[in-house]
């Protein structure tokens, strides 16, 4: 739970409002000054049968209490711990550099989406500022839960107008309606039954859900796998207020929109510039500069980043491809062609704004080089932008790209079955060039391809094509992107 200015009065009549018993633990981390986060504890005390601590260090925190990060510090969920820090620790580039901060409730957030992925859930209350805005934004594309106070009873509507806005999923609800909401919430997803280990298809229920997304979005969702599906029909039911799975269904049937809902649910969009820097660095070190070789001035290294999301992995490449290219002369072009599911993310990496809190992912270097700063965040300066090319792809039914020769695909195949991954190396190796690269994310490999790819650095991810005869998907469809260089 986050706020600012205004949101003691909200945090009571939250508590006052929910049971004791309600099996959720709660991590409050305000916008305080001093003294009134040192009487919060007490206030809080008077409105609920709960357990009311001012947390400590390394703190797991337990059902049915609340935990208050004192004034002073920063919190992070960071492996199922509540962790506290000097704000000035953190921030830090992981490549050197002056350290630039997050604001202390975007941290807070960052972290705990970073923890409990999908299962996080936000509740944001009144404030004057932004800090707290791209928090709430980041659970959001990570499939969370986000509830804001309605701007007209908060104290300070600033705050959660601007939430709204970059969370149109969230739910707007007086303080004490979200209490009642999330208890609600928590019910509901218990209800639903997660799938059992031995379930190898969906049952007649879920074919039904299937085939209504499909009718309302064109879209197939079959190639998911069945916990990923389960998962996230079980949060549409719970944000939708259901816990029957045929009147979701019939609710599927008649509203385009919850359909759309369910569908858009599916489409992760978590990411961030130079996500998992360990990693970046090794593809700086050992990727890029292979990328160049033999290519002269009118040659162009050609970049593939298949699911974008909203862009920051795009432009993180990119600007990489771009430090390089200066360092040598008569450099090759460059082209990054960025793609995703997602419309409205490919919307937004096109504009190329981000919030401040970006400040944190990269170098003062880097944010002085390639970005320029806007009233409220930065914007990607026109030279990497004119680099990338952002378009709305499908990657198990369009034709894919050609003579690439470097692959980005992070943290996208986890969420496909094993038929459909197949398919997807089958389409990066036929799309490479010979001795392309693929670069995958944190959880993924090339198991399901392993004549396909060569592991150079299995830590980080980083996969060399193998020189074999492969072939594209079986069908692709007969409009191909023209200009966009896709194989037909």
């Amino acid at each position: 739970i986050v706020g600012a200015a205004g949101s003691r009065q909200a945090l009571e009549m939250l508590f006052r409002n929910l049971p004791a018993d309600s099996g959720l633990a709660f991590v409050v981390a305000m916008r305080l000054g001093r003294q009134r986060m040192n009487r919060l504890p007490a206030l809080l005390a008077k409105r609920t049968h709960m357990p009311v601590v001012v947390t400590a260090d390394a703190t797991r925190p337990q059902a049915d209490h609340i935990y208050i990060v004192p004034a002073g510090v920063q919190g992070a969920i960071i492996d199922g711990e509540l962790r506290l820090t000097s704000p000035a620790a953190e921030g830090n580039a992981k490549d050197g550099g002056e350290a630039v901060a997050a604001g202390p409730l975007d941290a807070m957030l960052f972290s705990l989406c970073a923890n409990s992925g999908a299962e996080a859930v936000a509740i944001l209350l009144s404030g004057a500022g932004t800090d707290g805005v791209a928090g709430v934004e980041r659970i959001c594309q990570g499939g969370g839960m986000v509830f804001v106070q309605d701007p007209d009873e908060a104290a300070h509507g600033a705050l959660p107008r601007r939430a709204i806005a970059a969370c149109p999923a969230a739910t707007v609800a007086t303080a004490g309606e979200i209490a009642r909401q999330l208890v609600q919430a928590k019910g509901d997803l218990a209800d639903v039954a997660a799938p059992k280990e031995e379930v190898t298809s969906f049952d007649d229920v879920y074919h039904t859900i299937l085939q209504h997304v499909s009718s309302h979005t064109a879209y197939d969702l079959s190639h998911y796998k069945i916990s990923t599906l389960y998962r996230r029909v079980a949060r549409r039911m719970a944000m939708a207020g259901y816990s029957d799975l045929k009147q979701y269904v019939e609710l599927l049937h008649t509203s385009p929109a919850e359909a759309k809902a369910l569908f858009m649910d599916t489409l992760v969009s978590v990411t961030s510039f130079f996500r998992d820097p360990d990693a970046y660095d090794m593809l700086e070190r050992d990727c890029i500069p292979h990328l160049f070789v033999e290519k002269v001035r009118a040659d162009t290294v050609r970049v593939w980043v298949a699911g974008c999301a909203t862009g920051q992995e795009s432009y993180s490449v990119a600007m990489q491809l771009a430090e390089y290219a200066a360092q040598i002369g008569e450099p090759p072009r460059l082209q990054v062609f960025a793609t995703d599911l997602d419309e409205e993310a490919i919307a937004f990496a096109r504009r190329g704004i981000y919030p401040a809190a970006i400040a944190k992912e990269m170098t003062p270097t880097r944010l002085k080089r390639f970005f320029t700063e806007t009233e409220d965040g930065y914007q990607v300066k026109p030279e990497i932008r004119e680099h990338v090319l952002f378009a709305v792809h499908d990657l198990l039914r369009d034709p894919p790209f050609s003579r690439l020769d470097l692959i980005v695909c992070r943290n996208v195949l986890i969420y496909f079955n094993r038929e459909a991954q197949e398919r997807l190396f089958a389409t990066f190796h036929y799309a490479l060039n010979d001795q392309g690269y693929l670069f995958l994310g944190t959880s993924e490999s090339v198991d399901a391809a392993p004549d396909l790819f060569n592991v150079l650095d299995k830590h980080c991810h980083l996969y060399q094509r193998l020189d074999v005869i492969s072939t594209p998907q079986r069908r692709l469809p007969t409009t191909a992107a023209s200009g966009l260089g896709l194989r037909n």
